[in-house]
């Protein structure tokens, strides 16, 4: 019984392979082979498909493409990364002056937490008393007639301006009442301050706080933006700056 040779079974003629086969991802004309050529590729596409478990050499023909232009993409991957890695070496003292320049400034609350801190997604959210704008004052400018609050209008869901006094100064926070655990004392969730709005960190910002650190009942924000993976933010009809 003869064996046929499977460079018999090459069709060079398919339309797979019409003109001839295509090695270089990055081909722009159709190159015709001569018989000494076709040879060598058949020789080389058999040897490949007796490689890899005997595939048929128009298998092989595919998978070989597919090698090279995966090694081509590697190669381009690979030019980037010395390109990106050589910028970094050549600015890495400008680096060094960003990154000690905009060190960032921790900030003490004096609350007790009732929830875990907020997770690095809510780092770009600036806190009530992050900005520039807002101005620190004593205890004793505080304690005006504009900040003091009827708590007999605050309930549940109700949004509320809350100091937190510290050693030298005062911080002011804006959270939404959850829950009243008595005449005197609320579970808040606070808000995160972003521009000027605020939006509701990922991770509950949730603190205990007695009625003598509520200062200010305010009116439901009103709700701007927000999509199926950003939340809303809330902007309140009033102007926060007086009162801080």
């Amino acid at each position: 019984m003869k064996v046929k040779d499977k460079r018999d079974e090459i069709e060079w003629n398919s339309p797979i392979s019409e003109g001839a086969p295509r090695l270089q991802p990055d081909y722009t004309v159709n190159k015709i082979f001569s018989s000494d050529e076709e040879k060598v590729l058949s020789n080389y596409f058999e040897t490949m498909a007796n490689l890899h478990h005997d595939l048929n050499p128009k298998c092989a023909k595919k998978l070989t493409y597919g090698l090279a232009l995966a090694n081509k993409n590697l190669e381009k991957e690979e030019k980037l990364k010395g390109a990106r890695k050589s910028s970094l070496n050549r600015n890495s003292s400008i680096t060094r002056q960003l990154d000690d320049t905009l060190k960032p400034c921790k900030i003490q609350k004096k609350k007790k937490k009732l929830s875990e801190s907020s997770s690095s997604a809510d780092d770009n959210i600036e806190q009530l008393t992050d900005s520039d704008d807002i101005n620190i004052f004593p205890e004793s400018e505080v304690e005006n007639d504009f900040l003091k609050n009827d708590l007999s209008t605050i309930t549940t869901d109700s949004f509320v301006l809350v100091k937190f006094p510290t050693k030298k100064t005062i911080k002011y926070y804006i959270g939404r009442i959850i829950h009243k655990i008595s005449s005197e004392e609320f579970n808040i969730t606070f808000l995160r301050r972003q521009g000027s709005n605020f939006v509701f960190p990922n991770v509950p910002d949730i603190s205990a706080v007695t009625a003598h650190d509520i200062i200010l009942h305010l009116m439901q924000p009103e709700k701007i933006g927000g999509t199926s993976r950003t939340a809303n933010l809330s902007s309140f009809l009033v102007d926060l700056y007086d009162v801080n």
